[in-house]
């Protein structure tokens, strides 16, 4: 009866503990987001699935209680608060008391030239203060900013998480980049930075916004913005410069559609008996004295 006794005790003793230990695990905060105001540069659609997914992004980081869209729509609804229109401070904090919220986002997301900008701010209902701001521009395709509202989740984690919270780590992920132009053998520059010739692939991380630059003698530059998001295969046709147009069009009508010497450069590319020199107002006669030697005689 005494074993059985001490048996008891050491069982309540262990529940005790239990419970307590589940008594000082922290309450989630709880948090909803405001539509995004669009200031230009997005559809509404964009701006809700931004908004989405840095909903998502706090869920999943597991410190916050996060109010789903459809779910405060239809409290406002109740409560006959019209949510269009809330870009105030005062307004998201109204808001936030009647849905029974301690934190509130609200920010505007718009495009100024071929920059998107983010404004968002993080405001606290109790106090009414904007407790934090987050400001980022970016440049690159607008699935980019997708990355971006990961970032923005994680640094509202971190201000507003609390002491104790496991620290949240952005998540790397390696995607494929293959660049391949037509004509072949274009130099690639990337951020400005020359990394080879085409056809290329490597390695990138997921969310990297880059600028690539191809460049062939005789074509236009060939440049382009992308953010990568996943295997990106990238397929450059290149064009000639119109001075190479040109040059090609008036030896065809001078030869009748015949091939000629062209001088390009300074070097000649052998393609028939006259040589013609690039620049404005040459002819045959001007080709030696530019310092050119003269083109071979025809068979």
């Amino acid at each position: 009866m005494k074993i059985c006794i001490k048996y008891l005790a050491v069982i309540f003793f262990s529940m005790a503990l239990i419970y307590s230990a589940w008594g000082q695990q922290p309450e989630k905060l709880r948090i909803a987001i405001l539509d995004f105001t669009n200031t230009g540069g997005l559809s509404k659609q964009e701006t809700i699935t931004l908004g989405n997914r840095l909903r998502s992004m706090l869920v999943k980081t597991d410190v916050f209680i996060v109010l789903e869209r459809g779910q405060m729509d239809d409290i406002l609804d109740e409560q006959g608060f019209q949510q269009t229109g809330c870009t105030t401070t005062e307004c998201a904090v109204e808001m936030g008391r009647l849905l029974n919220m301690q934190k509130m986002i609200s920010g505007s997301i718009g495009k100024l030239g071929k920059t998107y900008t983010i404004d968002l701010s993080l405001i606290d209902v109790q106090t009414a203060q904007i407790e934090k701001s987050f400001f980022r521009d970016f440049k690159g395709e607008i699935d980019g900013l997708l990355n971006l509202m990961q970032v923005i989740a994680n640094q509202i984690t971190a201000i507003v998480g609390g002491a104790g919270q496991p620290e949240v780590k952005d998540e790397v992920k390696i995607v494929n980049l293959e660049i391949n132009s037509d004509p072949e053998g274009a130099i690639i520059f990337i951020n400005e930075r020359q990394v080879g010739q085409t056809p290329f692939s490597s390695d990138a991380k997921e969310g990297l916004a880059v600028t690539i630059r191809l460049e062939l003698e005789n074509y236009n530059s060939w440049e382009k913005m992308i953010t990568i998001t996943e295997d990106r295969e990238i397929e450059a046709e290149l064009e000639y410069t119109e001075v190479y147009k040109r040059a090609m069009a008036a030896a065809d009508a001078k030869e009748g559609g015949s091939s000629l010497w062209w001088w390009i450069g300074g070097g000649a590319l052998v393609v028939g008996g006259a040589a013609v020199l690039l620049m404005s107002g040459s002819d045959e006669t001007t080709t030696q004295d530019a310092g050119f030697p003269s083109p071979p005689d025809r068979p």
